[in-house]
């Protein structure tokens, strides 16, 4: 059924926003009840779809499934069709990569266009290629602000050769107890997002 508006996991995202992904609500009796369908169109080709926990339950194992196949970590970019037409209609010369839907939701509502690589470890060259394919100067990562954030990066880096690739790390502050505030593009204030966005549109403007 078509997306009117999502509470809960994917942060009240509106459904207009929703609906330019193609997203749609399906009933699944297994696992939440109720669940949100992503299709990942690379190119204009489907090429698998992440499904989210419409709302989340405490008992539910994750929070986001992919359908099977090796699509995920070979040509797996949710949001990259929809990042080219951000980077087409504004001449951005840059993309942003993140680790999942609600992050890269965040980024391409504010106009910033950027792909979900849907997992730190799911960072392929033929992903980069995919990338370096829109068009831009620039492939920008920003993970979430802990450890594993960093071995995404790391990889892209690795992956990335003689292109040109930076890193944008979100603050890492602590709480009082000395424990790290876990951090990501999609909890990040307005701020902190807007900032971003002035940043990238400085350096590529």
């Amino acid at each position: 059924s078509g997306v009117t508006g999502v509470g809960g996991l994917l942060g009240g995202f509106s459904g207009k926003l929703l609906s330019r992904f193609g997203c749609y609500i399906a009933v699944d009796k297994a696992d939440a009840g109720v669940a949100l369908v992503l299709p990942v169109s690379v190119n204009n080709k489907i090429r698998g779809a992440v499904k989210a926990v419409y709302e989340k339950q405490e008992w539910t194992r994750t929070s986001y499934i992919t359908s099977p196949g090796n699509w995920v970590s070979s040509v797996g970019l949710l949001g990259y069709d929809q990042a080219k037409t951000i980077i087409k209609k504004y001449g951005r010369k840059y993309v942003v990569l993140v680790e999942g839907p609600r992050d890269v939701l965040r980024l391409l509502k504010r106009g910033i266009p950027a792909c979900a690589v849907l997992g730190v470890k799911n960072i392929s060259q033929r992903k980069m290629d995919l990338c370096f394919a829109l068009g831009v100067d620039c492939v920008y990562a920003m993970p979430d602000n802990d450890s594993a954030g960093t071995d995404m990066w790391k990889l892209i880096k690795k992956l990335a050769r003689d292109k040109y690739v930076r890193r944008l790390k979100l603050p890492r502050e602590r709480d009082e107890k000395g424990r790290l505030i876990k951090m990501d593009p999609f909890s990040m204030s307005d701020d902190v997002l807007d900032e971003v966005f002035d940043l990238l549109e400085k350096r590529h403007g």
